[in-house]
């Protein structure tokens, strides 16, 4: 039966994968399960202010969609580590009449979890949704939107996926969601954690929570606790009681009165239940089903490894006063957590490095020596630059000296980096950054990074970390930093093993294993192995080695396998499962971890074949709902490896239109938009009509002057000398910059190259930090020798930054970029390569184009037509890329129009070759067009 308008007019469903899906490993099956006498009590939560008011049973109606929720139910199996989650949740559009009403399910997954399952019930008419490869064409723009929403930012932040699915309903129909989710819960700080986030938006008249734990071992130190999302208040403790020694289950169903004592929009909380298993000193446990094993390990009874310790700080202006502050007290309290056998250093940087001691690489955490480092970090400022490049290498070189110095100790190297990610001085690609510290770490140093503050390089500062024998993390903006920054360091504080090697007998398919390699064991952490049986005999062999205080240690152990370890049963698949989500995250590991195309190229197709085969929404596929979204493009995740459009970074020129108001009266929008050049040189403009900026390059050669900006009304006009290196037969191509700008507007000349500012004849140097009055119209100021700023009649606002280079580079030289911070004031007859669009107008028409990347993600291509004053109208073909803004350090999404943007410039770009810097008259004029042909 096909869905048509009879039961609902549109149909939008979007999934949302706002972090890392793959930091940890997930599985399980649901198996139904009702609530039993004994069940573990919740307790009912106060609202975070004083008064309580007491509403009617029937549930709120939202005030703008007009939907009623009637039901919201939760129910979680855990079951031998693997939580299976069910939610479930039942709407109505109640009212009569003939409009159709929009009803909402959001869904906050954790970032470890895969969705397995998905269907929509339309008064009892059941829609399934089917796995299926990730099409080529997706809205970008719709799943850029869903990560800015509230809900997007809400789960980002909290490290959370959000599902979203949005159907218009039809008068008096009932439409039941159901999705499930799968988890392989992973052990932190000696805990197994299982989070459910409850943000129905409204009271509800039926909402209920059931958890329920069976394990093949005695559960121990079974907790719950309630949390209330957005208030200070640390929550309450529930109730715990267990049904056994390996069982344990909880509910938790609140009234409506109690659901408005949180707040007038009903729960807003999170539910945290923790537990761990009896262990001991051994070789670990073993699992095993339907010819797959699960093998966990995490001994106790091991005394910590002595630490080499390096805390790289960054202390540059981007990671915020308040942050700073934060992160410089947790050091402190964290500096104060070394034990006596410990060696450490500390650096901060900026622009430059600042050791707490230089001459001696680590030292021993003696009280005086902590006593001298905590002095060091209360007296560290924030400032300027952030070279993170010459950071990392710096503390890599100080303990692989170390480390050589004394080879055979059991010690572990290990560097906390506590940063946004954002490096604006000294090397700055990204690429470039893990390439050298790769090169230079040699897999001998372990490399935490701990991500602060919203502008945070995640994705990224995770890749750094994983091909450095890491991990990292990301603090919520809204948390309290200090608490989670101690958290983060628990995690790390105690490792009990290093190089840690899991090897199993013939009886275990050896391509089938995930990872069986471990730089370290932490205490309070696990090891897991995953699996296939080759079921060719009985007994299942393993041995676990690596370094402790004692010297090399090893464990070994035996498990029999059952009938039905060999012989696939049905309803018994939960070690599939986990071996299934184990692999997959393995293999999407290995895209961050490894360079090699064809490395990568294999692990996605094998993670795209595996999603399919076993029903999991991986980054590689995407859910269909056959009947009910013929009109409606499929459900897919968000690259998980991709930071937010504002949380990037760009290499261009920007431009931005203010539709035909001219710029002095929309200002405020003119805050969101930029115009720059930069490089060598790329352009970037944004123009009306586009989300995208339109992007291209131009290849002038040495010695040639480029008009940027002619405006005949105002007189303000920009010339921009290009530089070079000469050709070698190692870069045969010669790559150009900007390496001087001429700022001319009427008798005003202000000068600018990488050594030198010329205002009207007279000369200063960069390192003066001081704003001049060159004329009653035009102001400029000389920052920290990094750049200049002119305004131009208190209202234009133009920016000149300084890019110097090291001497010895292959192919660069010092060179110069240039930022239009504010176009007010520039008429509808400005000219120029940038000039010319901050009065167009464009309108787009996307197509796609496949390209093999880390998750087979397309790069759409589009016609794109422009119009505007003084300009014919014309179109254009473009392929969406991004470009770096280098003053704002952020990735902007651009079309790009090739081959110097023929069709998109007036003309070509030898129109805009001016005769010498200060050339006043436009580059079209017909005297210099003359003065060319003579």
């Amino acid at each position: 039966m096909a869905f048509n308008g009879q039961m609902a007019s549109a149909v939008l469903m979007t999934v949302l994968l706002t972090m890392d899906p793959f930091l940890s490993m997930t599985a399980t099956d649901v198996i139904p399960s009702e609530t039993t006498s004994n069940a573990i009590q919740f307790a009912t939560v106060p609202r975070p202010r004083a008064t309580v008011r007491p509403t009617n049973k029937r549930a709120k109606v939202d005030r703008l969609s007009r939907s009623e929720l009637l039901a919201f139910h939760v129910k979680t199996e855990i079951s031998h580590r693997l939580a299976s989650t069910l939610l479930h949740q039942r709407t109505a559009n109640s009212f009569a009449g003939e409009r159709n009403r929009t009803t909402v399910f959001d869904a906050f997954i954790p970032r470890a979890a895969f969705v397995v399952n998905f269907s929509v019930a339309i008064d009892g008419q059941v829609y399934q949704g089917e796995m299926d490869e990730r099409p080529a064409v997706f809205s970008v723009d719709r799943e850029r939107k869903l990560r800015l929403s509230p809900a997007g930012t809400f789960a980002r932040s909290r490290g959370f996926q959000l599902f979203r699915a949005e159907l218009s309903v039809r008068p008096r129909a009932k439409v039941d969601f159901n999705l499930t989710y799968q988890e392989l819960l992973q052990r932190r700080l000696g805990f197994y954690e299982h989070v459910v986030i409850l943000r129905p938006g409204r009271p509800v008249g039926d909402l209920k929570v059931d958890v329920r734990i069976r394990e093949t071992k005695e559960i121990q130190n079974v907790t719950g606790k309630i949390e209330p999302i957005n208030s200070t208040s640390d929550g309450v403790h529930m109730r715990m009681r267990r049904t056994g020694k390996t069982m344990a289950h909880g509910t938790f169903s609140p009234s409506v009165t109690e659901q408005t004592a949180w707040s007038d929009e009903g729960l807003d909380a999170q539910i945290t239940v923790k537990y761990d298993v009896k262990r001991q000193l051994d070789a670990g446990e073993i699992q095993i089903r339907d010819g797959y094993f699960i093998h966990f390990f995490a001994p106790t009874d091991l005394n910590s490894i002595e630490r080499n310790l390096f805390f790289i700080v960054d202390s540059s202006s981007t990671m915020g006063a308040s942050r700073y502050s934060q992160t410089s007290a947790a050091l402190c309290s964290i500096l104060d957590d070394l034990q006596p056998s410990d060696m450490f250093n500390v650096i901060f940087y900026s622009s430059s490095l600042r050791y707490w001691n230089q001459n001696e690489g680590v030292v021993v955490a003696t009280r005086s020596n902590i006593h001298s480092a905590k002095e060091f970090v209360r007296s560290e400022n924030a400032s300027t630059g952030a070279n993170l490049n010459d950071a990392l290498l710096r503390g890599i070189e100080f303990l692989v000296k170390q480390r050589e110095l004394d080879p055979l100790s059991i010690r572990i190297s290990m560097i906390i980096l506590l940063t946004d990610g954002n490096p604006t001085t000294g090397v700055m690609d990204y690429d470039r950054i893990l390439s050298n510290v790769r090169q230079a770490n040699g897999a001998r140093v372990s490399i935490f990074a701990l991500a602060l503050g919203t502008g945070a390089r995640f994705a990224f500062l995770r890749k750094l970390a994983q091909q450095n024998r890491g991990f990292a993390r990301r603090i919520d903006p809204a948390a309290d930093a200090m608490r989670e920054m101690r958290r983060f360091y628990s995690e790390i504080s105690s490792p009990l093993l290093e190089n840690i090697r899991v090897r199993y007998n013939d009886a275990v398919e050896d391509t089938s294993l995930t990872e069986v390699d471990f730089p370290a064991y932490f205490s309070g952490s696990e090891v897991v192995v995953v699996g296939r049986l080759k079921g060719q005999t009985g007994n299942l062999a393993v041995k676990v080695s690596g370094g402790s205080t004692q010297g090399y240690m090893a464990l070994d152990a035996n498990a029999k396998i059952p009938r039905h370890g060999r012989d696939k049963l049905p309803g018994l698949n939960f070690a599939e499962k986990a071996w299934t989500h184990s692999t997959i995250r393995k293999l999407l590991r290995k895209t961050l971890e490894y360079t090699n195309e064809t490395i990568i190229t294999s692990s996605m197709t094998t993670v795209r074949h595996l999603s399919l085969q076993n029903s999991v929404m991986s980054p590689l596929v995407c859910m269909n709902v056959p009947r009910l979204m013929e009109l409606q493009p499929p459900i897919c995740l968000a690259d998980p490896d991709e930071d937010l459009p504002e949380e990037s970074s760009v290499t261009s020129v920007s431009v931005t239109k203010k539709g035909g108001q001219g710029f002095g009266s929309s200002g405020n929008r003119l805050k969101n938009h930029r115009f720059f050049v930069d490089n060598d040189p790329h352009f970037l403009v944004t123009v009306d009509g586009l989300k995208e900026g339109v992007c291209f390059d131009i290849d002038g050669m040495p010695g040639q002057i480029y008009q940027l900006i002619h405006d005949k009304e105002t007189g303000l006009t920009v010339n921009a000398l290009i530089v070079g290196k000469n050709m070698t037969d190692e870069f045969p191509n010669v790559k150009t910059y900007l390496g001087k700008l001429a700022v001319l507007y009427g008798k005003t000349s202000v000068v600018v190259d990488p050594e030198m500012i010329v205002l009207n004849g007279a000369l200063y140097n960069w390192k003066q930090n001081a704003s001049f009055d060159v004329t009653d119209d035009v102001t400029v100021e000389v920052a920290h020798g990094k750049h200049v700023t002119v305004t131009v009649k208190g209202i234009t606002v133009l920016r000149i930054l300084r890019h110097l280079v090291n001497p010895i580079h292959p192919y660069k030289v010092n060179y110069l970029g240039f930022y239009i911070e504010d176009p007010s004031g520039l008429s509808e007859h400005i000219h120029g390569l940038i000039g010319q669009f901050t009065h167009q107008v464009a309108s787009e028409k996307r197509s796609s184009i496949e390209l093999v990347t880390r998750f087979s993600r397309v790069r759409l291509q589009a016609r794109l037509t422009f119009s505007g004053p003084h300009m014919s109208h014309r179109t254009v073909g473009a392929v969406l890329a991004d470009r770096r803004d280098m003053d704002l350090n952020r990735q902007t999404p651009c079309w790009h129009v090739p081959h110097n943007g023929a069709g998109l410039i007036k003309g070509s770009a030898s129109d805009y070759v001016v005769p010498y810097l200060h050339y006043r008259k436009s580059s079209f004029s017909k005297r210099f067009r003359d003065l060319g042909s003579m």
